[in-house]
């Protein structure tokens, strides 16, 4: 059991801890924690724990089913080399994976038990191999003393099945495609047990580690969008009238489109969660006279510096 003395060296760590998640967290006074934030999976803040907890938990919930799955869900937990570390304070630095231990390797989140009352800060890892369903992806956690972590496991869905049609509702050939107008997509996923598309975050993959609360994009390394293929280099000058896409979406989605080469890619930064019932979204587009719609896929994106940064898709699947 602890002393008066250790539960107060306790609750001065939490204050330090919210002390330096707000000195790195400045975003003009609001922050949303919900799982669909997409700041979500940079801090955890955890429930505290009884006041003479000796060691935090954690509880794993599948995010499609809500059922609990710390049993089967193996998780690594990463505690800074030296809380004293000037560079942990530094937010351009304290993303920075070197600065912490792996000190705990791939364990079943039910049986990890750990002390955090010396700690400020900690990273959380749900593991993904063979054996796991799960997308692998990192939590930036507070600590500041002993706490009960809930995170959500996404079981994505390996398919996403979309088609997209004109205001007639008539499907369109994207391979040839040259009409001015506004279009519907309509998306969904095949399987029963997977039925979201996450933005993930990797340190790992992170170049930049510097969330911006004007760019959504910093705040994961892995988002599921829509890549549309066009014939040429698209332009954004709306005066090159050979090469200009005017490409918009509905207003009302958590979503960015974003110009890169010859593709327009639409970047959900938000999680998709899918029902029985298909998703839509609206978008209109004006072509240049020379370009044209080749192809459009389904994709996940690995995106390591934001939206100013480098793009990499990988398809997920076809259009129906």
């Amino acid at each position: 059991m602890k002393t008066p003395g250790s539960k107060n060296k306790s609750n001065l760590k939490y204050y330090i801890a919210i002390a330096f998640l707000g000195a790195v967290f400045v975003i003009g006074g609001f922050v949303s924690f919900s799982p669909y934030s997409p700041l979500y999976q940079w801090w955890v803040p955890g429930t505290p724990a009884e006041p003479d907890a000796d060691v935090s938990t954690f509880i794993i919930k599948d995010f499609s089913t809500n059922l609990l799955v710390s049993n089967s869900t193996k998780c690594s937990l990463y505690l800074p080399l030296s809380t004293e570390d000037p560079s942990l304070w530094d937010e351009d630095e304290f993303l920075d994976l070197d600065l912490y231990n792996e000190t705990i390797v791939e364990e079943y989140a039910e049986d990890i038990e750990i002390d955090l009352t010396d700690e400020i800060v900690f990273f959380f890892e749900i593991a993904s191999d063979d054996a796991h369903v799960y997308a692998n992806g990192f939590i930036l956690c507070g600590a500041g003393g002993n706490s009960i972590y809930t995170f959500f496991a996404y079981n994505q869905s390996e398919v996403v099945l979309f088609n997209i049609a004109d205001d007639t509702l008539d499907e369109i050939d994207v391979s040839v495609h040259q009409t001015n107008g506004t279009y519907l997509i309509l998306y969904t996923v095949p399987e029963p047990d997977a039925t979201v598309q996450a933005p993930l975050y990797s340190p790992i993959v992170d170049t930049l580690k510097d969330w911006d609360v004007d760019d959504p994009l910093t705040s994961g390394t892995d988002f599921f969008g829509f890549q549309f293929v066009f014939n040429d280099t698209i332009s954004t000058v709306i005066t090159n009238v050979t090469h200009h896409v005017n490409f918009t979406i509905s207003e009302d989605v958590s979503a960015l489109v974003v110009y890169d080469d010859d593709s327009i890619y639409i970047i959900f930064y938000e999680i998709e969660a899918f029902s029985e019932m298909p998703s839509g979204l609206y978008y209109t587009i004006e072509y240049g006279f020379e370009i044209a719609l080749d192809d459009v896929d389904a994709v996940r994106l690995e995106i390591p510096e934001g939206i100013e940064g480098t793009f990499t898709p990988t398809k997920i699947s076809d259009i129906v």
